[in-house]
């Protein structure tokens, strides 16, 4: 799960959310990695999260060339703290 292999470990040290720790880096062409969304992105769990990679790529790619800019995706997993989405379902499951 992505989740777990990525997001958690990189994230462990700070306890924030990825967003939060990518939040001043660029990409080689100094366009940023993390800016405010534009694009609203749901996905079901079921599906392989590099099928959504590939799909929002190609999005991506078309939005860039049309509007000049690239979209900024809102994806759950990267923009909520899940170290703290854990503790507060456990205190929900325990109330």
């Amino acid at each position: 799960e992505v989740c777990e292999a990525l997001v958690k470990p990189a994230t462990l040290e700070s306890q924030s959310t990825l967003c939060e720790v990518i939040r001043n880096d660029v990409d080689p062409q100094g366009v940023p990695r993390c800016s405010p969304a534009t694009v609203f992105v749901s996905h079901a769990w079921s599906y392989r999260f590099l099928d959504l990679v590939s799909t929002l790529r190609c999005y991506a790619k078309r939005q860039e060339e049309a509007e000049g800019e690239p979209p900024y995706f809102y994806i759950d997993i990267f923009a909520l703290n899940q170290h703290r989405l854990q503790e507060a379902h456990q205190a929900e499951t325990a109330a």
